[in-house]
């Protein structure tokens, strides 16, 4: 077993737009419950059959199979949550977050996957692709389970993560067939992986460069022109 534990967070930033929906889950959860006991409150948040139903598309993102799958979510959620809205801060975070559950959602719809309880599945799937493209040196820091050893927390980069999991996704393909909810989660990697871009084009960091960014280009932080550049003397 393996689940990421934190990520490195940047230039201090407070990551009140992730804390918020780590909350709204935890709050969905006890009030709607789970969709595996198939109650009629949380039947009523899930894309229920293949209609158009945008309200559900986002809803369903909230609503999962049992606590277990929920807790999992949670730390993906938190791990790539610091990263992504610590280089797009809240507002651009929330946004992608709402447009991943939306695509995510909607895929759902078309696949014709009924009251699947994916919960944020696809969303934090799509934040993580968003994560190892926008900033794939970032450190994470990753809870590892032997069963037969005891737990370790090794540190390695989200790109490697990434990678890692994709290619765990590729061995279930492989070995046990495509999954059902294949589909949703491949849209919510297209659509993660369009935000990074965006993010890498636009340089969305606070209104400045990030470091990766700025050293690709070959340039120096001071010279970006940023608030905490340096004036020279004559």
């Amino acid at each position: 077993m393996f689940l990421p534990l934190r990520a490195e967070i940047l230039g201090g930033h407070r990551p009140w737009a992730t804390l918020c929906l780590v909350a709204a889950n935890v709050i969905v959860a006890s009030v709607v419950g789970f969709a595996d006991h198939k109650g009629a409150q949380a039947t009523s948040w899930l894309v229920t059959r293949p209609d158009f139903e945008p309200l559900h598309w986002i809803t369903a993102s909230l609503v999962h199979i049992d606590g277990l799958h929920l807790v999992g979510n949670l730390f993906f959620l938190w791990a790539f949550g610091l990263v992504v809205e610590g280089h797009a801060r809240a507002g651009r975070f929330l946004a992608l977050c709402c447009a991943l559950a939306f695509v995510n959602g909607g895929a759902q719809a078309y696949f014709g996957i009924e009251a699947s309880g994916q919960g944020s599945s696809g969303m934090v799937f799509g934040l993580m692709i968003t994560a190892a493209i926008c900033a794939p040196r970032t450190r994470v820091w990753v809870f590892v389970w032997y069963v037969v050893r005891a737990p370790r927390l090794p540190e390695t980069t989200a790109l490697v993560f990434c990678l890692f999991y994709l290619a765990l996704i590729v061995l279930q393909v492989v070995g046990f067939g495509v999954p059902s909810d294949l589909g949703p989660f491949a849209v919510a990697l297209v659509a993660g992986a369009v935000f990074a871009l965006v993010m890498r084009k636009a340089a969305w960091v606070n209104g400045r460069k990030t470091a990766e960014v700025a050293e690709e280009a070959g340039e120096q932080t001071d010279e970006a022109g940023g608030p905490d550049a340096v004036p020279k003397k004559d």
